[in-house]
């Protein structure tokens, strides 16, 4: 055989194997991973919110993101919020198994969801979807907010459903009506994709929760993401963990699903505990 047969023989297999242990070893390997925010408009009153975020579930049939659900439930400490950033289901096969997963949830002050992208492939999913929420006692915020009082303040929380930047198109989420009523509480936003930061840097939004961009899902060592799944901004740029936008701090998700080819690479599926601090006012941050 000549040196070139071999070669590209050889590559061949390290892809093979590289994509074998993404799809059976990564993709499943999940953690609660810990994050500390200190948003600049974030109150001194409301100073250690925690969140639970569960994002980009994509749930099938049969899926091991449920088990893994399962075993977090029993362990993890009660959230102040839990937060559902989206993307639920491929499909209606997995509403049972993602609804009976979600349920096992609960906030002290509630548990709130927004719809992402999957949730509205299919005809009638998006209604599917709401109703799975619905039993799984999670309030679903369409593009609407509530005051959301503490025993120390109040917030105003926000959920915006999926907006795509369309060729041509202008994006346009619909932010004033999700803030109407907002008066001078700070903001914790929720939307799915983390191109809205733009306009929620604009709007003076203080921390905007999102997914949508799985960190990658396939990244280069380091986790340098190959895309991201954004329309706005490149690979790397508001894709995974913390950002800042001017006054707004930005927290991705890397989710908990993967889309297909359902492999991960370099990039670990998390549920997120975020931590809510503020920031004092000598810290110059």
């Amino acid at each position: 055989m000549p040196l070139w047969w071999w070669f590209c023989l050889g590559v061949g297999l390290l892809l093979a194997v590289t994509a074998l242990y993404g799809a059976t070893v990564v993709a499943w390997r999940f953690r609660l991973q810990q994050v500390e925010v200190r948003p600049p408009l974030w109150p001194a009153e409301l100073d250690g919110l925690t969140l639970l975020q569960l994002s980009d579930l994509h749930c099938r049939r049969s899926s091991r993101v449920e088990n893994w659900l399962a075993q977090l439930a029993e362990t993890v400490e009660t959230p102040d919020l839990v937060v559902l950033t989206g993307d639920f289901c491929d499909g209606r096969a997995g509403l049972e198994s993602c609804g009976a997963a979600l349920a096992r949830f609960r906030g002290r002050l509630g548990t709130f969801a927004i719809l992402g992208n999957h949730d509205f492939y299919g005809p009638q999913q998006s209604t599917y979807v709401a109703q799975m929420l619905d039993g799984a006692g999670a309030r679903l915020l369409r593009d609407e907010g509530l005051a959301v009082r503490t025993e120390a303040g109040e917030f105003w929380l926000a959920g915006v459903s999926y907006v795509r930047l369309d060729r041509g198109g202008t994006y346009e989420p619909p932010l004033a009506q999700a803030l109407a009523g907002r008066g001078e509480r700070p903001v914790l936003l929720l939307v799915h994709s983390p191109d809205a930061i733009i306009e929620a840097a604009d709007a003076g939004v203080a921390l905007m929760i999102s997914g949508h961009t799985h960190a990658g899902q396939i990244c280069f060592p380091g986790g340098l993401p190959v895309i991201n799944g954004l329309d706005r901004f490149s690979v790397t740029r508001h894709s995974r963990g913390v950002s800042q936008r001017d006054q707004t701090t930005l927290v991705v998700s890397p989710g908990l699903g993967a889309t297909q080819p359902a492999i991960r690479l370099n990039c670990e599926p998390a549920a997120l505990w975020i931590t809510v601090r503020a920031t004092a006012p000598d810290s110059g941050s």
